[in-house]
């Protein structure tokens, strides 16, 4: 492990020293975006499996087949992919 000073003259950072109050308000928050970030994780699941329910119900209402997508149709391709 490398000192952080050392690290800091390499990169030509200037070490600065924080004042009363001003440590907690850089990490104030951090728990309450970390819970928001949870919650749009969350969201997103429910959105992806959403989809995912409608695109076979889109499917199912178009009649749609998985026939061209078996792999011996793609075994005789002349190409790949």
């Amino acid at each position: 492990m490398v000192p952080i000073e050392e690290v800091f003259s390499q990169l030509k950072i200037e070490k600065i020293t924080l004042i009363a109050k001003e440590g907690l308000a850089m990490i104030n928050g951090t728990a309450v975006m970390a819970g928001v970030a949870a919650l749009c994780v969350h969201d997103a699941s429910a959105v992806v499996a959403m989809s995912l329910q409608l695109h076979a119900l889109y499917i199912q209402a178009l009649m749609g087949s998985d026939e061209p997508f078996k792999p011996f149709i793609h075994m005789y391709k002349p190409h790949k992919g």
